[in-house]
């Protein structure tokens, strides 16, 4: 017992906590019509044999554990209320744990919205039927994202468990861990208790996803190995997981092991894994060691074997911001007291909880025919909503908006973002029709320009709010700083930029500061997909915009386009990749930064890319370094100058030469993945599954000293442009003329949603998130009378109010649930 003691542990019996499971592999092992059966056949089985154990002594009565709340769903869908309210007692009373994760997700891949969204049918599960639903499960996969931590915990997660495969792996001894039992500790200082066992043998043995496959050799492993106890030196030990590939797991090894393993010094219990967290929390929890960093990612990237599809989801899910936004408008003139996508809406939060499912090595016995088409239903489901969201949000807001008989057309411009910004919107208008844009709040004429059937309108709009113009005769006012063409060049007295033929940005000059920002490195310069032959044309040219066009065909068909606005440092930069690929295509950023800084957006999280030991924040160990994760931006700065990349449509990039071993960060360029099976044709589908068109925008920022919330706001104005909502006849309730529901109490916090609550209607949900390394207020502040706030977590369940600081801590998310406060 001296490593107990040498722990300030007290000797004594050793407890060990065994859970008997079924892992999920969702359209690997079987597709989804099998798989219901599975599920409910297991679940019948399972509360069978805990109804015939329940006159056993509490260890050894049969437990179960599902790796998803869809088994749940699944359930539910199949069996009569009866069957269906049976399950959900012995959910209730710990014989069968579910948790909040949808099924076992790779998440480096995920927008931060993606990952709450699919949290929620979870989380209304757990509020409806009052569940202990307090698992996070991530399965498998080698690495984790550090931002994820910080999420979970928001969303009421307090435990996780990880096993991994070590297969179809590039990693360097992947189950050598230097923690087997952590706090999993978010930037903020959220955490969430994770139980991730050294694999010393197999990936059915510990450390592996299925550590209870042979329950009764594990055991005599965990008491004897002297090298599991040397690194876990804790008398109370987890086996979890049993069910491995199989399709279904209905037996009793566990419980038979649990009753000949038990000893005077040896308790060994049948687990829901809830209890093993919980004695674990509250013997161990003051001791164990905290672990704030990101592991990289492995079977993340292999989602961008199916490019334009994973694509499609990321642009829908970045839509719902402003479509939503204009449905909180119209719900906070009591125009929104039902819910307009309910038919759609849960099947959105379902398809998004399962798009980034684990299996996506799709070298199973599912073909990857079946798992493509299955992939692009789900991204279906997601744009079906998202649609029929903006479809409600610009009537119901149209018609809130005041506007009465008028001959004039009319259009509120939304700004869906929690600070007021200057930017452009295009408006319908006639070809033929000479109408210019009015500014009704002081009937000024804008700043525009025709292109086609489209008025290009510059104007500023108040924070989550909008300003209604009207299209009426008259002259447009000059622009005072035009948008300069020359050849391949575009000047806007802000920036200056010349295209190669291939498409790739050759020099970037920011006008303040006359630096060049491009450099080529290893021949890349800025959005450079390779050498080719190409052409450039003048596509759009007037005094507000500009737009060139460069066509070429190497090393696939490309078009590239690169717009300058009057007045706007932004270089937006829409590439389209017009054909078939079946290798691993890259954007190279070529950067002239010598000493240099890398931040960019993970999930919830800007991180630092270096290892934890270099001031950065990846693990020097048992991390993989080669793609990073890339939601809205990157941003590499030196001490006064910087470039940020906006990307709207992809998901990860390289720095430098970076392996799957070793990240560089000395070398000055970022290689974003367009797509591809970066891991060879084995792991992930083949040939882009057939998709023939890929669509994947950036913009530019060449900066002066710049915070990374900086570089986070522009990557979100870029990709959440103004919204242009037809203005009717009716007198609405909201002003003709200009209008803001509100705005985060202290300006540095960003609102990153503000919605119609989930299963509320006539509710709001404000979620705020504070991307500085500094405390600010927490609060949202409505701009109209008689609303009330009260706390909840990310994914909408109420918090007691005494719970909540007002402060939001460096890197921290609040929500907020708003309400007309009562009569009286």
């Amino acid at each position: 017992m001296v490593w107990m003691l040498a722990l300030g542990l007290v000797a004594g019996p050793t407890t060990i906590y065994v859970a008997p499971d079924d892992h999920t592999d969702y359209y690997w092992t079987a597709d989804g019509e099998r798989y219901r059966q599975a599920f409910c056949e297991m679940l019948d089985w399972w509360l069978d044999r805990i109804d015939q154990t329940a006159g056993e002594p509490s260890d050894l009565q049969a437990r179960f554990c599902v790796d998803g709340a869809f088994w749940l769903r699944e359930y539910e869908r199949a069996r009569p209320p009866a069957a269906f309210e049976r399950l959900l007692a012995r959910v209730r009373d710990g014989h069968i744990s579910v948790p909040l994760t949808t099924l076992c997700s790779t998440y480096g891949g995920m927008p931060t919205e993606a990952v709450l969204r699919g949290l929620y049918d979870g989380a209304r599960l757990r509020q409806q039927y009052s569940l202990p639903m307090v698992l996070g499960v991530a399965m498998e996969n080698q690495t984790q994202p550090l931002g994820l931590a910080t999420l979970w915990a928001g969303s009421g997660i307090r435990y996780t468990w990880r096993g991994i495969c070590g297969c179809a792996s590039r990693m360097d001894r992947p189950g050598d861990r230097e923690h087997e039992v952590f706090w999993w500790t978010g930037l903020d200082g959220s955490r969430v208790l994770c139980k991730w066992y050294s694999m010393l043998r197999d990936n059915a043995m510990v450390g592996g996803y299925a550590e209870a496959r042979r329950p009764a050799e594990a055991i005599d492993f965990v008491l004897g190995d002297p090298e599991f106890r040397r690194r876990h030196p804790y008398p109370i030990i987890g086996l979890f997981g049993q069910g491995w590939d199989d399709l279904s797991t209905t037996n009793d090894a566990i419980l038979q092991a649990a009753r000949a393993k038990t000893t005077d010094t040896c308790r060994v219990v049948v687990s829901n894994q809830l209890d093993y967290f919980q004695a674990v929390e509250q013997s161990l929890g003051g001791q164990l060691p905290s672990v704030t960093a990101s592991f990289g990612n492995e079977w993340d990237t292999y989602s961008c074997s199916l490019m334009e599809t994973t694509s499609r989801v990321r642009r829908a899910v970045e839509r719902l911001r402003g479509a939503e936004f204009m449905l909180a408008l119209a719900t906070s003139a009591g125009a929104g007291d039902t819910d307009p996508a309910s038919d759609t809406r849960w099947a959105a939060n379902e398809a998004l909880g399962l798009y980034w499912d684990h299996d996506w090595t799709a070298d199973g016995p599912v073909s990857r025919e079946v798992r493509t088409a299955w992939q692009r239903s789900l991204a279906d489901r997601v744009d079906r909503h998202v649609a029929a969201v903006e479809e409600a949000g610009r009537g119901r807001l149209g018609n809130a908006v005041a506007g009465g008989p008028s001959a004039e057309p009319r259009y509120a411009v939304v700004n869906a973002l929690s600070w007021s910004r200057t930017d452009v919107v295009d408006l319908p208008l006639p070809a033929g029709d000479a109408r210019i844009a009015v500014d009704l709040r002081d009937a000024r004429p804008l700043p525009s320009q025709r292109l086609g059937d489209r008025l290009r309108v510059r104007l500023t709009v108040p924070p989550l709010g909008y300003v209604v113009v009207a299209l009426r005769p008259g002259r447009a006012p000059l622009v005072a700083e035009p948008v300069r063409v020359d050849g391949a060049c575009l000047d806007n007295g802000l920036v200056a930029v010349t295209l190669a033929p291939n498409g790739a940005i050759t020099s970037l000059i920011d006008r303040a500061s006359g630096r060049e920002a491009v450099r080529a490195v290893d021949g890349r310069a800025l959005c450079d997909l390779g050498p080719s032959g190409g052409t450039i044309s003048v596509e759009e040219a007037g005094p507000l915009s500009a737009t060139l066009l460069s066509t070429a065909d190497q090393p696939v068909r490309h078009t590239t386009r690169v717009t300058l606005t009057a007045g706007s440092p932004r270089v937006a930069i829409e590439c389209r990749v017009e054909q078939n690929f079946g290798q691993t295509l890259t954007w190279g950023f070529g950067l002239n930064l010598d000493d240099f800084t890398v931040r960019h957006e993970e999930l919830g999280a800007i991180l630092t890319a270096k290892l934890s030991g270099e001031g950065g924040h990846y693990s020097p160990r048992n991390a993989r370094y080669d793609w990073l994760t890339l939601n809205h931006f990157v941003d590499a700065s030196s001490a006064d100058h910087g470039l940020t990349l906006s990307n709207a449509d992809l998901s990860f990039f390289r720095l430098g030469h970076s392996t799957v071993g070793q990240l560089d960060t000395r070398t000055p360029l970022l290689s974003v993945l367009a797509g591809g099976q970066v891991d060879g044709p084995g792991l992930g589908l083949r040939n882009q599954g057939g998709e023939t068109r890929f669509l994947q925008r950036f913009a530019l920022w060449a900066h002066g000293r710049a915070e990374p919330s900086d570089a986070l706001r522009f990557s979100l104005e870029h990709q959440n442009p103004f919204l242009a909502v037809r203005v009717g006849q009716s007198l609405g309730r909201l002003p003709a003329t200009t209008y803001s529901l509100g705005a985060p109490r202290d300006p540095r916090a960003v609102v990153w949603a503000l919605k119609p609550a989930e299963t509320q209607p006539g509710k709001l949900v404000a979620r705020l998130w504070n991307p500085t390394s500094g405390t600010v207020d927490g609060r949202f502040g409505m701009a109209p009378p008689g609303w009330q706030a009260t706390p909840c977590d990310l994914v909408e369940s109420p918090l007691k109010p005494e719970s909540t600081d007002a402060r939001l801590r460096p890197w921290a998310w609040r929500a907020w649930l708003m309400d007309r406060a009562s009569p009286g």
